[in-house]
């Protein structure tokens, strides 16, 4: 639906007058955020009813949003879950993450798309950068860098794996 068409649903609404231009200036106002970055179905409300503080009139604009294509949880979730990845967070810091900002753990399937191997992998390459060669780590540099990864979000088995393998098993001079 065009915004001409979605000014002239609202204005042809039973409660046309202000509510229709309050309508269409928090329409504008959401568009303008999304065009800016993917949002949450939570976060663009928290954001929406701090600007505009109309809890019936936020509804109808998000429930248009959500049936133009607009917004979507699960496409946010795919952002930020490529996002944390990128940034060297493991699944449970980009769980956290997604449920913070309003996900629902259905529409999380994009962090069970990075596989286990992916995120040891990341793991690893983490732990050289800031301790060093792990292969050359002594039993009090691995605990720190077990503490670091678990901080970051990675799993127990993931810390482990990732430090007790060799150069050789991941193929890399480190």
């Amino acid at each position: 639906m065009t915004d001409a068409a979605y000014d002239k649903d609202i204005d042809n609404g039973p409660d046309n007058g202000n509510d229709a231009a309050l309508k269409r200036s928090m329409y504008a106002a959401a568009v303008n955020m999304l065009a800016l970055r993917e949002h949450s179905e939570k976060e663009l409300r928290d954001k929406l009813i701090r600007k505009f503080a109309n809890r019936a009139a936020l509804d109808e604009v998000i429930s248009r949003l959500i049936a133009q294509g607009y917004l979507s949880d699960s496409r946010f979730a795919e952002t930020a879950v490529r996002h944390y990845a990128g940034k060297g967070y493991g699944p449970g810091r980009i769980r956290m993450e997604l449920r913070k900002r309003g996900v629902n753990p259905e529409e999380q399937e994009a962090v069970q798309n990075l596989s286990a191997d992916d995120f040891i992998a990341r793991a690893r390459d983490l732990a050289a950068r800031k301790y060093g060669s792990i292969a050359e780590m002594d039993f009090k540099q691995k605990r720190r860098a077990l503490a670091f990864l678990a901080r970051r979000g990675f799993s127990g088995e993931q810390c482990l794996r990732a430090l007790s393998m060799s150069d050789e098993d991941f193929g890399a001079d480190m």
